[in-house]
């Protein structure tokens, strides 16, 4: 695909780093300490301490 037909829209990544923030920050709204992990780490998205 050439850069002339890039899509506009937001890439899986995107959307996917977007769901872990969101997420992060109702755990927090709730009373909870909560990180995101930025990088590659398979299987964990967000550590949690209540």
């Amino acid at each position: 695909m050439s850069a002339k037909y890039k899509s506009r829209g937001a890439s899986n990544q995107q959307v996917g780093r977007a769901g872990e923030y969101f997420v992060v920050a109702e755990l927090n709204k709730r009373g909870a300490f909560a990180v995101p992990f930025a990088g590659n780490m398979p299987k964990y998205y967000c550590m949690q301490q209540r």
